[in-house]
Parts: C-alpha cells; structure tokens; sequence
C-alpha cells in the first residue's frame, strides 16, 4: 500500500480532530471531564474521513477484476485485509492521539481536579476503528466510487441519529459534558468493549467477502454478512436496558469563599475562577452600596446541585464564552433586582399583560444598569431589552439617582411589582 495513502489518512484525521477539539482549549478552565468526551465527539468529521479512505482503499485494491490483488492470489482474504486494516487503522489512531495533544495539553496545564477517563478514551478509539473497519467492508462490497460515498454517508447516519440509538449506543453523543456530570463507568466500559468487538467483526466480516469475491456473487457470498447481526442484536438489547449513561457527579467537592457577607462556591475543577468570580461579586454587590433589595446570603455553582432555597442563586457559568464573567454578573444583578420574581408574571395573554411587561422591563433596567455600572456588558440582559423596552431611560439619569431610586424601591423590586410609572 503506497505510503500517501496512510499519510493521508493519518494527518486528515489529525487536522479534523484538532480542529474538532480546538474549542475546549478556550474555555475558562481545564476541565478534565470535557476532554475526555471529547476524545468521543472529535471524531463528527474525522470519522467519516477515515471510513471514506477506508473504503477507497478496499475498493481500489480489493474489487473482484482487480489486477493488484486478484482473488486467486495466495494473500487473498483475510491476510490482506489484516494487512491493509492495521495500517489504516494504525493512521487512524495515530493521527486521533496527534490531533488531541494540544487540547490535552492545555488542560493539563489548567485544570485543578480530575483527570481522563481512560475507559471513554478506550470507547473512543473502538468508535474510531469501528468507523474504518466499517469503511473497509463498504469497499469491499460496494464498487469503488459508490463506496466511497456510502461509507461517509452512512458514517455521518450513525453520528446524527443520537435519539435514535440512545447514549449507551450511539458513536458520537454530539454534546460535551463538563465538571460536575460523570460518565457511567458501566457504560463507558460496555461502550469500549462493543466497539472494539464490533470492529473485530467488520473486520472478519471483511475477510471472508474478499476471500469468496468473484465476478458473479453468490448468495453463499451474501451469508457472509450474516455476522453482523451479532452486534446488532447486543446492541439492541443495550439499548432497551443500559442505565442512564450520564449522571450527576455523586458529591462534588466544592471551593468557597466570603464577598461582603456572601458565600461564593464553585466546583473544585473550576477553582482557576474562584478568585476572578469573587472580584466580580464584590463589584456587583459594591454598586448597590452592598445592600441589595432582595436578600442574598450564597451563590453556587450550579454543577454542585445545590438545593433551592431563599438567598441562593444557583449560578450556571457559561464557561465556554470568552465573556463569562459578563454572563456571570447578569445574573446575579438580575437577581439583586427580582427578574427571578418576575419570571412566574409572564402570561401575555390574559389583561395585565402590559403592567406585567412594564415590570418586568424596570427589573431588567436596574439589572442593565448595575452590570453596567460594575464594568460588565452582559449579552442576555441586552438580548432581553429588544424585547422589554428600558422604561425611563435609567443611563440618562446619574448613579447617585438610580442608586437612590433602587434603595427607595426594593421592596417593590423583590417582588417585581414596581411599574414604569413610579419611578417618575
């Protein structure tokens, strides 16, 4: 097999990987958790890059007038598939582990707890090869050209229907989790386990039609493929009794802090953003003279599952944005100012449909305008006002006013019922 072919296959995959994964090397943090599905979910192109040359490989090599490897040669069969599967395999994988050691670098300069998960990366590299194995024996049974693009079709078939096989089943998962979920180490070992043996097959499934190939097939030829219902009858049956495959992390350590009296937790893994997090509090709770209308005693991470309960805001950090901290700060002003009261006011069908819009718009105003005043653009607070006008234009007035009006009004703000027109 000519060495560009391999290169080929090899530096492809690494290209699509790396730029699959490339994203989580942006995020706030190094999360370990991330990076270990990842090693799963950069493979949404890769994979059927490697299936495709698979196929081509197969079909140029392997068809039943081929002259390169015709069917009486001694190497026929299952020795040239072999042949052929660990070098392209072997391209596949090499070129999978060069793609991900950027990503794994960086996390493994960043992150503060955990580490990977060896039994996702295995089913990882089973997906991987499943796909080339798969590929191979779409080459061999179908002409070249066509096979080429039945393998990158169906490989992309497989990765999309994530509903329809379930997580436990399904190659891809097309979703990242993160610090504070937890993979099923039952499923993730059964996920190595299937793939690497479902890979075996389409291997051997490969061998015996290469070894039967002629011009004119015969049904026994066609039987051959009859060793495939093997995994697809363990995986069915996977699929109607595997446990949830992702789970809320059990116990979930947690670091904390004190900002003017406020309690601030975050999730161990997310430790880097404890400091930058607390910053951004004390600036919030600082524009409001640290006496905000709705009492406020802790904010939690929502990965460590904290309880509902009054005082608490349950912050889920958009670590994935550049501007987190700006995500962040909307929050908690929107809280300071009620928007969590104003949430169960929102029937714009029945007659108090414009008083209702009305308070809910001041909430959002007070809310823009401590981020704001705190040194953060919040995007869903400004999203929001396309839809809630600014009652009153409270950038118009000076901080010294607003301030005034936010301590004179937070009783009427904790509740969301203060209106347009009181505020003058």
């Amino acid at each position: 097999m000519p060495g560009w072919i391999i290169l080929s296959v090899g530096l492809g995959t690494a290209v699509l990987v790396a730029l699959s994964a490339w994203p989580l090397t942006t995020w706030a943090y190094g999360d370990w958790v991330a990076l270990s599905a990842t090693t799963r979910e950069s493979l949404v192109y890769a994979g059927p890059w490697a299936a495709g040359w698979c196929a081509w490989t197969a079909g140029r090599y392997l068809g039943p007038r081929s002259l390169l490897c015709s069917p009486a040669a001694s190497r026929s069969g299952t020795p040239v598939v072999r042949a052929h599967l660990a070098w392209l395999c072997g391209a596949a994988v090499t070129g999978h582990v060069l793609g991900l050691l950027p990503v794994i670098v960086s996390t493994a300069g960043r992150a503060t707890a955990g580490g990977l998960d060896w039994l996702v990366d295995l089913g990882s590299t089973g997906v991987l090869l499943t796909f080339c194995a798969l590929g191979y024996l779409t080459g061999c049974v179908i002409p070249r050209v066509a096979s080429v693009i039945a393998a990158v079709v169906i490989t992309f078939v497989l990765i999309l229907f994530v509903d329809t096989w379930g997580l436990a089943l399904a190659p891809l998962w097309l979703s990242t989790p993160a610090a504070g979920q937890q993979e099923a180490p039952v499923v993730a070992a059964f996920r190595a386990v299937f793939y690497l043996g479902f890979a075996v097959i389409l291997a051997i499934t490969a061998g015996r039609w290469v070894a039967d190939r002629a011009t004119v097939r015969t049904p026994a030829t066609y039987a051959t493929l009859t060793l495939l219902m093997l995994p697809v009858l363990v995986g069915a049956t996977a699929r109607n009794a595997a446990p949830p495959a992702l789970r809320a992390e059990s116990n979930p350590s947690a670091v904390c802090t004190e900002v003017q009296g406020v309690s601030v937790c975050l999730h161990r893994a997310k430790a880097a953003l404890l400091s930058p997090l607390a910053d951004d509090v004390n600036a919030i709770l600082s524009t409001v003279d640290g006496k905000p209308a709705v009492p406020l005693t802790h904010i939690v991470d929502a990965s460590l599952r904290p309880a509902p309960e009054p005082g608490l805001v349950s912050l889920e950090l958009q670590t994935e944005q550049s501007d987190w901290q700006d995500w962040a700060a909307g929050d908690v002003a929107g809280y300071l100012t009620g928007r969590p009261a104003c949430s169960p006011q929102g029937d714009l069908t029945g007659g108090d449909v414009d008083t209702g819009q009305g308070r809910t718009a001041v909430s959002l105003a007070f809310a823009t305008w401590i981020a704001r005043t705190a040194g953060f653009n919040p995007p869903h607070l400004a999203a929001d006002q396309g839809v809630a006008p600014t009652p009153n234009n409270l950038d118009a007035r000076s901080e010294r006013e607003v301030a005034a009006l936010y301590h004179e009004h937070s009783t009427e703000l904790a509740t969301c019922t203060l209106t347009p027109d009181a505020l003058g």
